[in-house]
């Protein structure tokens, strides 16, 4: 028998572990919030089917996120870290959906909808919209966990 004891999780486990943590994974409270964020996303996108509205609903979370992947390059740049970007983000996509808030409530936005993210001029190129802003949250994206990465491996051989 090798020197390993039964049972015991192979390395690789460790190191998903150790990556997942670095790219701000934190257990439990992560996946409460990430629990609670889809549960009320859940509720959120069966309006916007009612409405016949999905690429509508897709487009909100692609300006959310291409309007705070950059704030949060440039956090990073400057050399300050985050931990909540799940929750940050979640706040900048409900500011990009207020205006569909205030629709479903019945007030007329249409004429200041472009203070949230720029709400009503995607809305008129909504197609176009969804493919600039996919490439840009693609792009955007892998680069801030290529930050995320290169900055917890520089900490940890700091350490």
């Amino acid at each position: 028998m090798s020197g390993k004891a039964l049972g015991s999780a192979p390395a690789r486990h460790d190191e998903a572990t150790t990556l997942l943590y670095r790219l701000g994974f934190r257990g439990r409270s992560t996946l409460l919030k990430l629990a609670a964020v889809i549960a009320i996303e859940v509720v959120i996108v069966f309006g916007y089917v009612g409405h016949g509205a999905i690429d509508h609903y897709a487009l909100h979370p692609m300006i959310a996120m291409a309007s705070a992947l950059p704030l949060f390059l440039l956090v990073r740049t400057l050399g300050f870290r985050l931990r909540e970007e799940l929750l940050i983000s979640y706040f900048f996509l409900n500011f990009a959906r207020f205006p569909d808030y205030l629709f479903e409530a019945g007030i007329e936005h249409q004429t200041w909808m472009n203070v949230f993210l720029l709400h009503l001029a995607f809305d008129e190129i909504i197609g176009w919209a969804l493919v600039f802003l996919t490439v840009q949250v693609l792009v955007l994206g892998v680069a801030y966990v290529l930050m995320k990465l290169r900055d917890s491996r520089a900490q940890a051989t700091s350490a």
